[in-house]
């Protein structure tokens, strides 16, 4: 029996940018909004991926999948390499796979998995931001090599060809002040400069705008008048309560209160962390199995189902015996708690059938216009491994 990667993941980050259209308003004035990420990502409102995007027959888009994830840019870890077996391993090795030949040829323990890197650049033929894709291998095993890369989506006025139609910027600028769509992408003091790198390939492979925001000082002045430029920030792992005093919590609440969603990946269980995130607690665990959206969540959980890919994504496998003699992979998660009134998205679970609740995994609490989401699960890695007879 191989194991093969599939096509779970993307719910996690489809799952919080479902929950920005639900806590963001599109402004009078006609400029574009948080919410236009979704159909921006391709994930909602029943449109149809580009010719280029997707193969014949209504295949996946795998590049898609794996990028929502961040999986890629990386090497993984010795500790996450599953049973790389001597027998599925091609006699030169390389960096990152580029083959669709049956084998695993960088021995990560994956067969044919193509990862979204420099390595795999291809031109799908389109114009455009559709024009660059990466390549990836036909899940039938069939050894074709397919170029995948971004559906178009609404023309907006910022120097690119968003629609993919040959030409640049044909709409009518609007010269006005408000809400932004940009997102702000923190990277922190003290911090390993690979930790946001996931999150930047996520947003430029999907042509999002976005500003790096790097250092204690460059961080502090943003924070100033975070909503007049962004809708969205992220705050990868690397913050800590130490790090949220109580002047930066202010502002970053100031923010969601206009209408702002923050994401806040891997709490630390500080008490500042905790309050932040309406969670009472928030611990450590390699025991977490499976990740699965919330069956008692409110409305803004059902909008969830909607607008997944697949019905599996609502289950994501996090870690697992992979097989007679595999060493386990054991990779940490947040497990939290959160307080009354605070919305629990995704739950995690631990057992070899992911039948024993741990607590939440993804959460929300409202803060007057917008929102604040605690993700116990980092975007970068999952497993979803299935059995093939």
């Amino acid at each position: 029996m191989r194991s093969r990667q599939s096509r779970l993941g993307t719910g996690l980050l489809a799952v919080a940018l479902v929950l920005v259209v639900i806590s963001t308003a599109q402004p009078a004035n006609g400029l574009p909004v948080v919410s236009d990420l979704l159909s921006l990502l391709g994930l909602g409102g029943g449109k149809q991926p580009s010719q280029g995007s997707q193969p014949a027959g209504g295949l996946p888009i795998v590049s898609d999948l794996l990028s929502l994830l961040g999986l890629g840019g990386k090497r993984p870890s010795q500790s996450t390499v599953i049973g790389c077996k001597p027998q599925n391993c091609s006699a030169i090795r390389e960096p990152f796979e580029t083959l669709c030949d049956g084998l695993d040829n960088d021995c990560d323990g994956n067969i044919d998995l193509l990862l979204p890197v420099p390595e795999n650049v291809c031109n799908t033929g389109l114009k455009g931001v559709c024009a660059t894709g990466y390549a990836q291998c036909h899940p039938d095993r069939s050894g074709v090599k397919l170029c995948l890369g971004p559906s178009p989506r609404p023309e907006t006025y910022n120097g690119l060809d968003d629609d993919c139609d040959g030409i640049v910027d044909n709409v009518k600028p609007i010269v006005a002040a408000g809400i932004s769509a940009r997102i702000a992408l923190f990277a922190f003091d003290g911090v390993d400069p690979s930790s946001p790198s996931g999150y930047r390939m996520v947003l430029d492979q999907r042509g999002l705008p976005y500003d790096l925001i790097s250092g204690t000082a460059a961080i502090d002045l943003a924070l100033v008048s975070l909503r007049a430029k962004y809708s969205l920030v992220i705050l990868p792992p690397g913050w800590t309560s130490a790090w949220l005093t109580n002047t930066r919590r202010a502002y970053l609440e100031l923010f969601a209160n206009a209408g702002g969603i923050v994401f806040a990946f891997l709490p630390d269980n500080g008490a500042t962390a905790n309050a932040f995130c309406g969670l009472s607690s928030a611990a450590v665990s390699t025991s977490v199995t499976y990740m699965r959206t919330s069956s008692t969540s409110s409305s803004a959980g059902a909008a969830i189902l909607a607008h997944l890919d697949t019905f599996e994504e609502t289950n994501l496998l996090i870690n697992a015996f992979t097989g007679a003699g595999d060493s386990q992979v054991l990779h940490a998660s947040v497990v939290l708690n959160p307080i009354l009134g605070v919305n629990v998205l995704m739950n995690v679970f631990t057992g070899a059938s992911g039948n024993s609740l741990l607590g939440a995994g993804l959460t929300r609490r409202t803060v007057g216009s917008g929102a604040i989401y605690a993700f116990g699960h980092d975007m970068i890695f999952f497993l979803g491994l299935q059995v093939l007879h």
